[in-house]
């Protein structure tokens, strides 16, 4: 409860939001990238005004009033100071567009995500972020064989055989971009994202000798590559 608001916490790891969200947190990834920029743009409002925590200048009275001054502040003091309540304009990809309120990013960019516990925002974590463009066709480097890209998702996938469970398996990973990232930047985003797939495969593709398998799916993906597979793992 944060000023008489109650907010839920929500956690890939947690066995209850993994059920409720069925494995699927794009959404909630979405929404912490808006609330990491939406604190640092509040924190840079406040350093601006009390001086630039990072400048190295001496605060003394013969620094140049034209300069920023270094603030007497560490910067976690300044966290402390904002807003533990920030709200968010957010819209999804089929076309919702939203206010959310969530508490402020903590030290860590990387806390999970606290949210305003309402119906509606329960049902806007089960949609899809927005896709990038249309036009946005990467290129996945040779280098990540096994891996391809989904525009509609906005994610990469691979294909691997579960030894244990004797059955083929799909694993996605989805890729976000920076606001005005030109192409260069996205395609180097889905090619991190593809070295961590292809990473994954290496480590968790294993055909016994015994293993009766059968064909894969990926031939099957080739035209129809949009639809999610059955039995589909998202890693973030």
């Amino acid at each position: 409860m944060v000023q008489d608001v109650e907010f839920l916490e929500i956690s890939a790891r947690d066995p209850h939001c993994r059920r409720f969200f069925q494995k699927r947190f794009a959404m909630v990834r979405h929404i912490k990238a808006i609330r990491n920029a939406k604190t640092l743009e509040l924190m840079t409002a406040l350093s601006n005004h009390e001086g630039d925590p990072n400048d190295d200048m001496p605060n003394d009275s013969n620094s140049s009033p034209c300069k920023s001054r270094k603030t007497d502040r560490p910067r976690r003091e300044l966290i402390d100071d904002l807003p533990k309540v920030i709200d968010l304009e957010v819209h999804t990809r089929s076309g919702i567009r939203a206010t959310v309120r969530v508490t402020r990013c903590c030290r860590r960019s990387n806390s999970q995500l606290e949210i305003e516990l309402t119906d509606d925002n329960l049902d806007l974590m089960r949609e899809d972020p927005p896709a990038a463009s249309a036009q946005f066709n990467p290129a996945v480097s040779a280098q990540y064989p096994t891996v391809r890209w989904v525009s509609k998702r906005n994610s990469v996938r691979c294909t691997w055989w579960d030894s244990k469970k004797k059955r083929w398996k799909t694993t996605s990973r989805l890729v976000e971009f920076d606001e005005g990232a030109g192409d260069e930047e996205k395609e180097s985003a889905v090619n991190d994202a593809a070295a961590y797939l292809q990473s994954f495969y290496e480590s968790h593709h294993n055909i016994d000798a015994d293993d009766d398998v059968v064909e894969s799916p990926a031939k099957k993906l080739k035209g129809d590559r949009e639809k999610p597979s059955e039995g589909e793992d998202t890693i973030g």
